[in-house]
């Protein structure tokens, strides 16, 4: 025992009955000073081996009863150790003629550290009580009080939405599966078990598998700030999609559906007189021309500031927060001149997508679109109606395609549409490989030309160069 050290003793209150709890006790003398404290723990006198000072662990005994007595040496061994820090710690060099009340402290302080270790103890058990579902309900209740690190704004209603929805995927799987909910469900094979149920029993796409990862790695990072799951498997968990299958609009196209009287007695007759689908109409074409969202056609009115004079509107927009800048196209002019400059609420999303699948069927916009999807693992593909393929994103989409198509740098699109990366930008890029072909055509011309041959254009895209600005430059090397 290191100098300096104290002993410390523990007996049993009584032995008069071998088979009745009595209390456990912890004796010393410090500085002449009697010390004498109630454990907290009581034992038969039959389980306790005086000279050893703790509770017997045999064979002899039930399983209880050994697992009873481990949890008391437990205790007692660390009271003992903790009473060996607050003496090194406090009295190991105290004069031993001083009028100290070391008792009475040496207690207080003892009491104290015991009340800490009830209160840890305390919190693993109820720790052990909160299952992920009701911790991921409670982050979802809190969501509307959080804000967004880089807007330093809250967070918008469709995150929100979008977590509660996975949250209703995740309470459907353990349901399907019988799964239990615990934190220890989160190993490296749930990652196959909710794929592969997802698949096969609700045929998501991969997509929606790998978005509800990404929204369980949010929550479970968060629980591993708590300590509620140690398993780090889920780190690794799919958080990346595979490329969707969207459509873009030509400006021929938008142009038919710009021009759709609604007032025609054929068109009346084909729509339901009490339906707002002229309002989605013109909020679509609106976005189709100025890349705003469909949240920031939400909010145009107090938003955007329209300048008639120099034909521009400014916004900031609402996902991002970022200010973005766009010329008015005679389309935008006309839509402003039309509201007055106060344009109508947009009709929720169901509604706004049900209402352009309508517009494209009306605007004649049926062109067959080869779709692949993958349901289940399987790659299915099908042709579909170009019409039912508008989306409310569509329009934005179709606004960054037609300004990179007239060879507009990337760099000046996304000054517009207030995207940060090339990346995320060359995504809403969405032209054919025809179109592609068509565009690049000039580079063909001949076969002497000191232009830009593929082999450079490949390298110029992985290397992330501004090849809008190149393919100007090119052209006009040409002409």
């Amino acid at each position: 025992m290191a100098k300096n050290a104290q002993n410390f003793h523990f007996y049993l209150r009584t032995s008069k009955n071998p088979t009745v709890s009595t209390y456990i006790n912890l004796v010393s003398l410090i500085n002449g000073k009697r010390l004498k404290f109630y454990t907290e723990m009581d034992i038969p006198p039959c389980m306790w081996d005086k000279n050893l000072e703790r509770c017997i662990v045999s064979n002899a005994q039930k399983d209880r009863q050994n697992r009873e007595a481990t949890k008391i040496n437990n205790h007692l061994n660390w009271l003992e150790k903790e009473c060996q820090t607050i003496y090194q710690n406090n009295y190991s060099f105290l004069n031993p003629t001083s009028d100290f009340d070391i008792i009475a402290d040496f207690k207080k302080r003892l009491s104290l550290a015991l009340k800490n270790k009830k209160r840890k103890e305390e919190e693993e058990i109820q720790k052990t009580k909160i299952t992920p579902s009701s911790f991921f309900q409670t982050y979802i209740d809190s969501m509307p009080k959080k804000r967004n690190k880089n807007t330093n704004t809250f967070l918008d209603s469709g995150t929100i939405t979008h977590h509660k929805t996975v949250l209703k995927r995740y309470r459907q799987f353990l349901e399907s599966t019988r799964s239990t909910d615990d934190f220890s469900l989160f190993n490296e094979d749930f990652e196959d078990e909710f794929e592969l149920w997802g698949f096969e029993e609700k045929e998501y796409s991969p997509n929606t598998v790998v978005a509800s990862f990404s929204i369980m790695k949010v929550w479970l990072n968060d629980a591993e700030k708590k300590e509620l799951i140690t398993d780090k498997a889920f780190h690794e968990y799919k958080s990346k999609g595979t490329k969707s299958e969207h459509i873009y609009l030509t400006e021929k196209e938008i142009d038919k559906i710009f021009r759709l009287n609604f007032q025609d007695e054929e068109i009346k007759k084909q729509i339901d007189p009490q339906s707002k689908i002229e309002i989605t109409r013109d909020l679509f074409v609106l976005s189709c021309w100025t890349g705003f969202r469909f949240t920031d056609l939400k909010h145009i009115n107090t938003a955007a500031v329209w300048n008639m004079k120099t034909k521009k509107v400014s916004m900031l927009t609402h996902k991002t927060k970022t200010e973005v800048i766009i010329p008015m196209h005679r389309h935008v002019v006309s839509l402003y001149n039309k509201y007055g400059g106060k344009f109508p609420h947009p009709n929720d999303k169901t509604h706004s997508i049900r209402h352009l699948k309508r517009i494209g069927e009306l605007a004649n916009i049926d062109d067959e679109i080869l779709v692949n999807k993958n349901r289940g693992g399987q790659i299915i593909s099908s042709k579909v109606k170009k019409h039912d393929l508008i989306k409310n994103h569509t329009g934005r989409r179709s606004f960054a395609t037609n300004l990179y198509k007239k060879g507009m740098s990337t760099i000046a699109i996304m000054k517009m549409t207030g995207h940060t990366t090339e990346e995320n930008f060359m995504k809403y890029i969405k032209i054919t490989l025809d179109e592609n072909a068509d565009l690049n055509r000039k580079y063909f011309r001949n076969n002497n030309s000191t232009g830009v041959n593929l082999l450079t254009i490949s390298a110029l895209r992985r290397s992330k160069t501004d090849f809008g600005s190149l393919r100007l430059a090119n052209s006009e090397e040409n002409m």
